[in-house]
């Protein structure tokens, strides 16, 4: 496929060097897109848009064929016309018409069309309504100096870890969350090179991470361990590669619960990255971050607390005040500050965490029904049962309006919500919403997952409370 879409690029470009294009052109393409996408697109009016397919120079005869297509469709789309500008003057991305050229050309009635080559950018500049359940999209097409675009391009770059072209479809492909696709491109590329230089080690840290996320660590530590093998071993080893191959080995450790392990690794990453970065560097956050968490799941919480203090005093020097990466800082403190029983302390600091991500993301977000959730737990400890409740129903009417009803962390919600009708003695509410904690978390976790366990266990407890002994027994039998 590589091979016939290069050949088609290389026809497009010599057909428009020889046209030399100096008119400008309007073009048109009509089609179908579901309101959801839609919506995402308005939001990104004045951003930059890409898609392939040919172009027409009828405007008529897209219309015409959005009102004719409609009655076909599903009532969830929206008929687009896209009118797309095109100054040669300004841009030189090669594109043809195909009036000549093509194989339906020669057909009678043959329309005129555009085709342009596979890395067209196109501006979104105004959206209107044409009609009812019509609009029109006006496209601008980039210039190959667009200062946006090449600064758009370069964050790419170096979220995909800066990796050259023959490097990048790996972590491309991860951060899409095509996997599995990640995992066997990774695999052919190790297994058909005979020498892995320091870049190549990239494979291994990939593969270990879709490992991960399929829960199985041991598969994690294998790759981590080759790809530290390499980096260890090499003369000239980037040493802030070595100290992230440290992290991510921890991270998998932290995964099965071997925090002895981790904390090793962390040291590793620590020490090194101490070496060579400034004391108030980002990275150096992350990785005290990332120490604080295990500390505490260790339950030593005035260690933990310790690195989480370091990792506020770097994003409060390096980071605006209302910065998404100080409400997840606030959060962690509030975390720790809840488990060694200072509550109110706690709340002080989820408070805070809560009012950054109210500023910075709409009502709907999912991460603000979290907050309200863990504001709701620190009231459960408290035994304020009756302000626990609040929260925790904000929390679910933000789920509901994220589209997030069925994921662990409306569970989560629903459980918390039947321990508190419990401890209030209002069993007949404590069993529906641990019931319906069961629902959501048997539907996507396995059978024999430990936090399915934990929901037996509750509506165990809520049968024995209401005095029916035997469904309580069934209930604790299937949590054992």
């Amino acid at each position: 496929m590589g091979f016939f879409i290069k050949d088609l690029h290389e026809q497009i470009k010599e057909i428009y060097m020889q046209k030399k294009e100096t008119e400008k052109l309007t073009l048109y393409r009509g089609q179908r897109m579901s309101i959801i996408d839609f919506e995402k697109l308005k939001n990104y009016q004045g951003g930059r848009f890409s898609f392939n397919c040919f172009l027409s120079t009828s405007r008529d005869r897209d219309i015409s064929f959005l009102f004719a297509d409609s009655a076909r469709q599903k009532s969830n789309t929206v008929g687009i016309l896209f009118t797309i500008e095109i100054d040669p003057s300004i841009s030189t991305i090669p594109y043809a018409s195909l009036k000549d050229i093509s194989y339906y050309s020669k057909k009678q009635n043959a329309e005129e069309e555009i085709l342009f080559s596979m890395h067209t950018i196109y501006r979104i500049g105004h959206i209107k309504q044409i009609d009812n359940n019509f609009w029109e999209v006006n496209l601008v097409l980039t210039n190959d100096n667009d200062v946006q675009l090449k600064l758009l391009t370069a964050h790419a770059r170096e979220e995909l870890g800066g990796a050259d072209e023959k490097h990048a479809l790996v972590p491309l492909l991860f951060k899409i969350g095509e996997l599995k696709k990640a995992e066997e491109i990774a695999f052919a590329l190790i297994q058909s090179t005979s020498e892995l230089n320091l870049n190549d080690t990239m494979y291994y840290s990939f593969l270990s991470r879709t490992g991960e996320i399929r829960y199985n660590h041991s598969a994690a530590l294998l790759y981590y361990e080759k790809a530290l093998n390499i980096q260890e071993n090499h003369p000239i080893s980037n040493h802030s590669h070595l100290a992230a191959t440290y992290m991510n080995t921890a991270l998998a450790y932290v995964s099965m619960g071997d925090y002895a392990k981790a904390l090793s690794f962390y040291e590793k990453a620590k020490t090194m990255q101490e070496e060579i970065l400034p004391p108030i560097h980002p990275d150096l956050a992350t990785c005290y971050n990332n120490i604080s968490k295990t500390y505490s799941s260790k339950g030593q919480y005035k260690v933990a607390l310790s690195f989480s203090e370091k990792v506020r005093h770097i994003r409060e020097k390096n980071l605006p005040s209302n910065h998404y990466s100080l409400s997840s800082c606030y959060d962690q403190i509030a975390l720790i500050y809840e488990k060694m029983g200072e509550y109110s302390t706690a709340l002080l600091f989820y408070e805070k965490a809560l009012n950054i991500t109210q500023k910075l993301v709409p009502k709907n977000y999912h991460d603000i029904g979290t907050q309200y959730n863990n504001i709701g737990m620190t009231y459960y400890e408290m035994k304020d049962y009756s302000m626990a409740l609040s929260y925790y129903k904000k929390a679910l009417q933000n789920h509901k309006q994220s589209h997030f009803e069925v994921s662990s962390s409306v569970a989560t919600v629903n459980n918390n919500m039947g321990l508190a009708y419990n401890l209030m003695e209002d069993l007949s509410k404590a069993l529906l919403y641990h019931n319906t904690a069961l629902d959501i978390i048997e539907k996507i976790l396995p059978s024999s997952h430990p936090n399915v366990g934990i929901v037996y266990n509750n509506i165990g407890l809520d049968y024995y409370y209401m005095k029916d002994y035997s469904a309580s027994i069934e209930y604790y039998k299937k949590s054992i």
